[in-house]
């Protein structure tokens, strides 16, 4: 998870009545690609470090959702700290102290979702 904002928002689970294989759906409205810029050595530290952010270092591409109980109406239903494409923007690991950088939005699109398999799949919170 990226922290972007000081409340946390939880994924509601959803059920597809079409999907025979019992896996869950999450509510999605958009996702966006970051490229890392940099990320600080927390984030790669086999001490400090969750496993989960390890991947985070630079040219790393990850996808993040902004799922609906994140958006801030006041931000035109966007999550906060989602940034602007082509612009530099801080990001924050919620569960990783130390783990913190900075990274430029490469795409945004809606309908979506981000491929939970990959290490770098996260969701604004």
């Amino acid at each position: 998870m990226i922290r972007t904002t000081k409340r946390s928002a939880k994924r509601r689970p959803i059920d597809d009545d079409d999907d025979d294989d019992g896996d869950v759906l999450y509510v999605c409205r958009y996702c966006a690609e970051y490229e890392v810029v940099d990320a600080k050595p927390g984030c790669q530290s086999a001490t400090s470090a969750a496993p989960w952010t390890r991947p985070l270092m630079r040219g790393a591409v990850a996808c993040v959702e902004c799922q609906s109980v994140a958006m801030r109406r006041r931000l035109g239903n966007r999550c906060r700290g989602h940034g602007v494409v082509g612009r530099r923007t801080r990001w924050n690991a919620a569960t990783a102290p130390g783990c913190s950088g900075r990274w430029t939005m490469t795409s945004a699109r809606r309908p979506c979702r981000c491929n939970p398999d990959s290490q770098l799949s996260f969701i604004f919170i």
